[in-house]
């Protein structure tokens, strides 16, 4: 029945969110599933009827996150690419920004665990950077993206933006916080789309 499918649904983001705040606080490694279940309220067996384990919860969050930028990703906006890899790098900063505690958490994990790594990489990166490969190589074959590996473009848009979060705080400033995602949003488009050279319109 449609109540039981929204009251399932309901419970299992409550469950993500719990545990994505069980791990920010603790760390992955030494928070445990019955935490996580007395943070959403829950009886610790009952988390059990939703995700197989730790690692599934972790990895479902991840997907959580990212669902914004894949949905981006479907319905590219018409036009020019500009606004598309602009709306593309906001959604990506303020994704990690509001949840800067948990992705360093992600991070963290995905680096030091193979297993890990290679699970993540199937079932919350391969999708999103299989749309922007898609755009990117739609964007060459009408002209307006010159000829390139959209492959390894695509991830050193992707891969700019996760170093800006593992960088926050040194010297140059945290580059997350949100009076500065203007100025970081056009520096990363202007890269992306002229390198080093001077844009059209902006040669001296």
């Amino acid at each position: 029945m449609a109540w039981r499918d929204a009251f399932r649904e309901q419970r299992r983001m409550a469950i993500l969110e719990a545990a994505a705040r069980v791990f920010a606080r603790k760390g992955y490694q030494r928070a445990t599933m019955r935490e996580v279940a007395a943070e959403a309220g829950i009886a610790p067996g009952t988390i059990y009827l939703y995700f197989h384990n730790k690692r599934d919860l972790l990895l479902s969050i991840a997907e959580r996150l990212v669902g914004e930028i894949g949905r981006l990703l479907v319905q590219p906006p018409e036009g020019e690419l500009r606004p598309f890899i602009a709306t593309l790098l906001r959604n990506q900063l303020e994704m990690m920004r509001r949840n800067r505690p948990f992705t360093r958490v992600l991070l963290t994990e995905v680096m030091t665990d193979e297993a890990l790594r290679r699970q993540y990489q199937e079932r919350v990166v391969a999708p999103v950077l299989a749309q922007l490969e898609a755009r990117l190589q739609a964007g060459v074959e009408a002209g307006e993206v010159r000829p390139l590996n959209a492959s390894i473009v695509t991830r050193a848009i992707v891969g700019a933006v996760v170093f800006l979060l593992l960088s926050a705080g040194e010297p140059l400033g945290d580059f997350l916080a949100e009076e500065r995602q203007d100025e970081v949003v056009a520096e990363l488009t202007d890269f992306f789309l002229c390198g080093l050279q001077p844009c059209k319109g902006e040669e001296g």
